[in-house]
C-alpha cells in the first residue's frame, strides 16, 4: 500500500509515575490496531521515581512509540498537548 493511503492514528498517552500501567495501556493499543498505522507519544509529566527514563529506554529501538520526558509537571491538559504538537504530520 503506497503512503499516501495509509490512513495514520496518532495517540497521546500522558505519563506520571505508573509505568507498568503505561505499558500495559501501550500494548492494548498496539495489539487493537495494525502497527503501520498507528503513531503513540508518551509524555512523561516529570514523574519523581525516573519512570519516564525507563520507559524511554524500554520504547528506544521503536518506531512507532516514542517517549517525551517533561522538566516540569505541567498538568494534564498541557502534557497533552505536548505530546499532540510531538505527533508526526499526518498529510
Amino acid at each position: 500500500m503506497a503512503e499516501e493511503d495509509v490512513t495514520m492514528i496518532g495517540f497521546v498517552v500522558l505519563h506520571y509515575i505508573a509505568k507498568e500501567m503505561t505499558i500495559e495501556c501501550v500494548d492494548n493499543l498496539l495489539q487493537l490496531f495494525s502497527r503501520e498505522d498507528i503513531q503513540i507519544i508518551i509524555v512523561d509529566n516529570a514523574s519523581p521515581n525516573d519512570s519516564g527514563k525507563e520507559l524511554e529506554w524500554y520504547y528506544k529501538n521503536s518506531q512507532i512509540v516514542k517517549v517525551h520526558i517533561n522538566r516540569s509537571n505541567i498538568g494534564f491538559a498541557r502534557g497533552n498537548n505536548t505530546g499532540f504538537k510531538i505527533l508526526r504530520p499526518l498529510n
